[in-house]
């Protein structure tokens, strides 16, 4: 059974100056030495639109996954992540996520929109996570489902702290 999992976040920082940041190389490179995860920056697009395009390729190590996940996967788990972030107007910007994990048969989903919050911006994300393993499936959706619920957040502030770390 899918787990969907929502997440909201406010920060001090506005949209523009996230949607800014997302296309910047140096921001993931930064954001993935920061969560010292083996994550690589596969393309980085800016179209003149403005849309933001990102893949990466993230592999996780056998210590931080599940148990269950670990016996089928002995050499850890690689998932191909993409991100593309489109401003909607002046204010607003629409994200669409999806990760895909062959070797779990797992897959997810996402949006997620950034919109003005008093001073700063708010970030509503809501995804959907499969994995069609029988009987460990569900116990992967909830590990991947946990993983995302803590770390919109913490991505978030790493966010505010790098726009913060270059503000004049």
């Amino acid at each position: 059974m899918p787990r969907s999992v929502d997440v909201s976040v406010r920060s001090p920082v506005t949209v523009p100056q996230v949607h800014a940041a997302f296309s910047a190389e140096d921001y993931w490179r930064e954001r993935f030495a920061a969560f010292e995860t083996d994550t690589s920056l596969d393309a980085l697009r800016v179209d003149d639109d403005g849309a933001v395009h990102v893949a990466m390729t993230v592999h996780l190590v056998r210590s931080v996954l599940p148990a269950a996940l670990v016996k089928l996967i002995p050499g850890g788990l690689t998932m191909t992540h993409r991100e593309v972030w489109r401003p909607v107007d002046e204010q607003r910007v629409c994200g669409e996520i999806s990760i895909d994990a062959p070797a779990a048969r797992g897959a997810g989903h996402g949006e997620a929109w950034l919109t003005p919050a008093g001073a700063g911006s708010q970030l509503a994300f809501a995804a959907t996570v499969r994995v069609k393993m029988p009987v460990v499936g569900g116990t992967v959706e909830r590990f991947i489902g946990g993983q995302l619920a803590e770390n919109i957040p913490a991505i978030q502030r790493f966010t505010t702290e790098w726009i913060a770390g270059r503000s004049c």
